[in-house]
Formats: C-alpha cells, structure tokens, sequence
C-alpha cells in the first residue's frame, strides 16, 4: 500500500465511523477453507477484528451500521454484502456495495472472522480500526486512516515492520535489535528480524497507528 497523502487522509478522517453508531443488521457466514493458504480481506469502512481458531472452517459476522437511523443512511447500507471468492490458494472476503462517497452518519461494518490457524493474512483498511490477534502465519494488514493492532505469540515471529505515514508506530515488549526512524509523529518506522519464529507481520498505516504486541 502506497502512504495516503496527508490530505487525502484527512478528508477520509471525516468519514470514520463515528461512536455511536447503531447496528441495522448482522450477516453471518461459514467457508471451508480446503486448497486454501491464504485470506485476503478487502474493508472501505468500519472496524476489522481477526482472531486465530483451530479447524478448516472459517466464520465470519459482518454487522452494518448506521452513524445515525436515517432513511438516507439505511438506504445507502442495503447493498452492502461481504463477497466471498477464490483466486488460486487465496481466499478473497471483500466488503461491496459502499457509496462511492461518505460522510459522518454514513454506513460502516464491524467485521468479525474467526480464521483457521494455518492460513496467512492480509487486511486492506481503507478508515477505521483493524485489530488481529493469535494468528501464527504471515500477517499484512494495511489501514490509510485509523489504528492497525496485531497481538501474536513471539515464538511464532521471525520479523516484524511497521511503517506509519503521520502518527505512531509502536512493537511491545522492544525486543533486542529492534530499529527505529522517524521524526516526531512523521514517516514512524520500526522494523525487528531477529525473531525465533517462521512468519512475518508487516503493517502499513497512512494516518493514525501501527502496534504490534509480541506475547
């Protein structure tokens, strides 16, 4: 993911979902996983939450939301539907149906997915929060505006990196030779390759922060 300008982002922080947003429904789906190696998951909008389970189904509960009841906002979140497909080894979830155009009070999601244990991932965000927490194998989780959070257990870990346009990057506990860049809250980098572990997790935020928690 190229780095949002600042900008852009600071018009799309205006369409981040707000606190009080109220749920219109919740669509819940089961997908076997057989062949698959990877899953890739595409969000416009709203609140990613990823958590490693043991088996060879993958669930998910995408729940729509509305930053307010009114007609306009409910019309806009009807055609919204999470779209499942294969390419090759990876399983694509990608969120449809978004108006091309947001604004405070417009449609997000709350998507929730309960991943098989052996399966890499990767996350696209466009605004929100996108939280990954037990997953073992690669993780890429890219948000251009908002908060990017993975908690893994460390001897699961070879490298980590986290590069964040304008905000903070942080990975705790700091293991010995971790490396940092940045200047006061611009171009944020902290990279760590001297892990025991196989998988790799790379986060990329335009505008907000980055944090890795090594368990």
């Amino acid at each position: 993911m190229r780095r949002t300008p600042l900008l852009a982002c600071l018009l799309l922080l205006a369409a981040a979902p707000a606190a009080a947003d109220r749920d219109l429904r919740t669509d819940r789906t089961e997908i076997a996983v057989t062949g698959a190696t990877r899953v890739h998951i595409e969000v416009p909008v709203g609140e990613v939450e990823v958590r490693s389970v043991r088996g060879d189904t993958l669930r998910t509960s995408m729940t729509v939301r509305c930053g307010n009841l009114s007609r306009r906002c409910r019309e806009r979140a009807e055609p919204i539907r999470l779209q499942t497909r294969r390419e090759g080894s990876t399983l694509v979830l990608d969120v449809a149906g978004f108006p091309r155009s947001t604004s405070n009070g417009s449609p997000s999601v709350r998507l929730a997915v309960m991943l098989p244990e052996r399966l890499g991932l990767q996350v696209e965000l466009g605004v929100g929060e996108a939280t990954i927490r037990d997953v073992a194998a690669d993780v890429r989780l890219e948000v251009g505006v908002g908060e990017a959070r993975v908690r893994v257990p460390r001897e699961a870990v070879r490298s980590v990196s986290i590069e964040v346009g304008v905000g903070e990057a942080d990975l705790r506990p700091k293991p010995p030779r971790t490396s940092r860049a940045g200047f006061l809250f611009l171009g944020n980098d902290v990279r760590w390759d001297d892990g025991p572990g196989h998988a790799s997790v790379d986060i990329e935020v335009g505008v907000g922060e980055g944090r890795v928690e090594l368990e």
